[in-house]
C-alpha cells in the first residue's frame, strides 16, 4: 500500500506542478494584457492631468492679468501723464516712457506666457512695451506695426472688461489682450507657439498635437503641426488617438491630441505585446509538454492506481487493466494478490471490533440494573417486616413501573421526557427509603428538549451518584437537574447539568475520572460515572463530553454533559 500511495502522490504532484505552471503563465498573460490597457489609461491620464494643470495655470494668469491691467490703467500716473502729441525728439517724456517700460518689464517677469506688455496712446499714436517704444513716424517691427494698426482701428470708448483678440503676422499668430480707458490702452501679447511649445514640452515623451479652437470656429496650430495635419482631420478625430479639450478664458478652448502610434506610449505597448507573445508561446509549450508527459507516463500510472481503489472481486479478476510498462504490470499482479489478503483481514478485524463494542455496551448497561434492583428488594423486605401494607402497596407499585422501564430495551436510546419520568420514580423510591425531608429534587428544562433522545438511564445514574455520594443523614441536600440547548462552533448540543449541595467530589474521584482509572470510595469500586463516560464515548465518540467539578472546595458537586443533537 505504501508503494501505491507514493505512485498516487507522484502523479498528483506532477499534475499539480503542471497545472500551477500553466496557471501561472496564464495569469501572467492575462496580467500583461490587463497591464497594456492600464498603461494606456495611465499614460492618457498623465497627459490629461499635465495639460489640465498647464491650462488651469494659463487661465489663472489670464484672469490675474485682466485684473491687473484694469487696476494699473486706472491708477498709473505715468500712463495718465502721456500727452496727446509727442515725438522721439521730445526728451521731457523720456522719464515717463522709461517708467512705463519698467512697469511692463515687472509684469512680464511675473507671467511666463506673455511675450510683451504694452501701453498704447491713441492720440499720440505711440506704443510703449517692455522692450522699447514705437512712434508712428519711426521704424517698427512687423508685430508692433500690426498691433498699432489693430489698436488704432478699434472703436474708441472705455472698455468694461479686458478683450482678447487674435493678431496675425506674415509667419506668426499672437493673442492680444487690450483694456481701454479714454484714449489709453493697456494689454499684453502672447505668442501662440509659446503655449503649444509648453504643452509639447510637458508631454515630450508622447506624440501630441496642440491646437486652439477660437470662439468663432477658427483653428490655431503651430507651424510644424500645420505641415503634417489638417484642421478637419483633428476636429473629426479620425486619427487613432485621444483628444483632450480645456476651456481657455475669453478665447475658446485649447485641445491636445495624443497619437497612439508614436512616443513612449508606443514603445511601452510594443514591449508589452512582445512579452504577451513570449508568454503565450511558453504557455503553448508547457501545455504540449504536460500533455505528452501525461500520455506517456501518468496515464499508465493512473490506470494502474485507479484499479487499486476498487477492492471488489470483479476488479481482482479483471484483465483489461494491463499496462504497457513492464514494471507496472508486475506490480499490478503483486498488488492484486496482496489486496485479496488485506480485504479478508479488514473484514475480520471490523467484525471483531463490532462485537467488542456491542459486548461493552451490553456489559455497561447491565451493570446498572442489578445494583439498584437488590436495594429495592431489600427495601421491600424491610417494609414487609414492619407490616405496613399501604407502604408495601405503594413501593411495589412504584417499583413495578421502575423495573418495567429498566428491562425495556436496555441498550437503546430514550427521550428526555421518558428519562425524566423515570427519574421521578427513582427519587420517590429514595425518599421512601431515606425519608421525605432527607433531600430535595428540582428540574429546570426547556420544553423543546423533551423529545431529544439520550442514552437510557443517563439521568438516573447521575441522580443516583449524587444521592449515594452526597447524601448524609444529618444534613439534607438539594439536587438540581438542568437541561437545555446550547450552540457553539456551529453545532447544536444538549446541555445536561446535575448539581447538589453535598460534600462535593473528592480529589481522588476527579483525578480518577480525568485519568480514566477505577474509582475506589469507602473501600468499594464505583462504576456509575465511568460507565457514563464509556457509554458516551461508544455512542458519540469525541463529540460528547462530561466534566466533573465542585462549586467550592469540599462543597457542591457538579456534573456537566454535552451531547451533540442531530436533527
Amino acid at each position: 500500500m505504501k508503494r501505491t500511495q507514493k505512485k498516487q502522490s507522484f502523479g498528483m504532484i506532477s499534475f499539480q506542478i503542471s497545472f500551477l505552471v500553466i496557471l501561472a503563465l496564464l495569469f501572467i498573460l492575462l496580467f500583461l494584457v490587463w497591464g497594456m490597457q492600464e498603461n494606456r489609461k495611465l499614460a492618457n491620464q498623465y497627459v490629461q492631468d499635465t495639460a489640465k494643470l498647464y491650462v488651469e495655470q494659463v487661465n489663472k494668469n489670464i484672469t490675474q492679468i485682466d485684473r491687473e491691467l484694469i487696476v494699473l490703467l486706472g491708477k498709473s500716473k505715468d500712463i495718465a501723464a502721456l500727452p496727446d502729441q509727442m515725438s522721439p525728439q521730445e526728451e521731457e517724456y523720456y522719464h515717463t516712457i522709461r517708467m512705463i517700460m519698467e512697469q511692463n518689464r515687472v509684469l512680464k517677469i511675473r507671467y511666463d506666457e506673455v511675450d510683451h506688455f504694452y501701453v498704447y496712446a491713441r492720440k499720440a499714436d505711440v506704443l510703449i512695451s517692455d522692450v522699447g517704444t514705437s512712434f508712428s513716424q519711426s521704424a517698427k517691427s512687423e508685430l508692433n506695426e500690426n498691433l498699432m494698426q489693430l489698436l488704432a482701428e478699434e472703436r474708441q470708448g472705455d472698455s468694461f472688461t479686458t478683450r482678447w483678440l487674435l493678431l496675425h503676422t506674415a509667419q506668426e499668430d499672437y493673442i492680444i489682450s487690450r483694456y481701454t480707458k479714454g484714449d489709453k490702452t493697456i494689454g499684453c501679447i502672447i505668442h501662440v507657439d509659446d503655449i503649444f511649445r509648453k504643452l509639447e514640452e510637458d508631454t515630450e515623451n508622447y506624440h501630441a498635437i496642440a491646437f486652439i479652437e477660437l470662439n468663432d470656429g477658427r483653428i490655431l496650430m503651430s507651424n510644424d503641426s500645420k505641415k503634417q495635419y489638417s484642421e478637419d482631420l483633428l476636429l473629426k478625430n479620425d486619427h487613432n488617438g485621444q483628444l483632450y479639450q480645456y476651456r481657455l478664458n475669453g478665447l475658446g478652448q485649447i485641445s491636445l491630441y495624443v497619437l497612439h502610434e508614436g512616443g513612449i506610449l508606443e514603445n511601452v505597448l510594443t514591449m508589452q505585446i512582445v512579452l504577451v507573445v513570449l508568454v503565450f508561446v511558453l504557455l503553448v509549450i508547457c501545455v504540449i509538454i504536460a500533455y505528452s508527459y501525461y500520455q506517456r507516463l501518468l496515464e499508465p500510472i493512473k490506470r494502474f492506481t485507479a484499479g487499486l481503489d476498487d477492492l471488489s472481486d470483479e476488479w481482482l479478476r479483471d484483465e483489461s487493466g494491463k499496462s504497457s510498462l513492464i514494471e507496472l504490470e508486475a506490480a499490478n499482479d503483486k498488488f492484486k494478490e496482496l489486496l485479496q489478503k488485506i480485504q479478508t483481514l479488514k473484514i475480520a478485524v471490523y467484525e471483531e471490533e463490532l462485537m467488542k463494542q456491542k459486548a461493552l455496551l451490553e456489559y455497561t448497561q447491565e451493570q446498572i440494573k442489578p445494583h439498584f434492583f437488590l436495594n429495592c428488594l431489600s427495601l421491600i423486605h424491610v417494609i414487609a417486616d414492619e407490616a405496613n401494607e399501604n407502604q408495601i402497596l405503594k413501593i411495589t407499585e412504584i417499583l413495578s413501573d421502575y423495573m418495567r422501564y429498566i428491562f425495556k430495551d436496555s441498550g437503546g436510546m430514550r427521550t428526555v421526557a421518558e428519562e425524566l419520568k423515570h427519574v421521578r420514580l427513582y427519587v420517590e423510591i429514595q425518599k421512601l427509603r431515606y425519608g421525605e425531608n432527607s433531600f430535595s429534587y428540582g428540574e429546570i428544562l426547556e420544553e423543546e428538549v423533551n423529545q431529544c433522545v439520550v442514552p437510557s438511564l443517563l439521568f438516573q445514574t447521575l441522580i443516583e451518584n449524587t444521592i449515594v455520594h452526597g447524601f448524609t443523614v444529618n444534613q439534607p441536600i438539594e439536587i438540581s437537574l438542568y437541561v437545555t440547548y446550547e450552540c457553539y462552533e456551529d453545532e447544536k448540543y444538549l446541555y445536561i447539568c446535575v448539581s447538589d449541595t453535598g460534600t462535593g467530589f473528592s480529589k481522588e474521584i476527579l483525578e480518577a475520572i480525568e485519568q480514566n482509572t477505577p474509582i475506589i470510595y469507602n473501600g468499594r469500586k464505583h462504576i456509575g460515572l465511568q460507565n457514563i463516560c464509556q457509554r458516551l464515548a461508544l455512542t458519540y465518540g469525541k463529540s460528547a463530553t462530561m466534566k466533573l467539578s465542585n462549586m467550592d472546595e469540599g462543597f457542591g458537586a457538579v456534573v456537566e454533559i454535552h451531547i451533540p443533537v442531530k436533527d
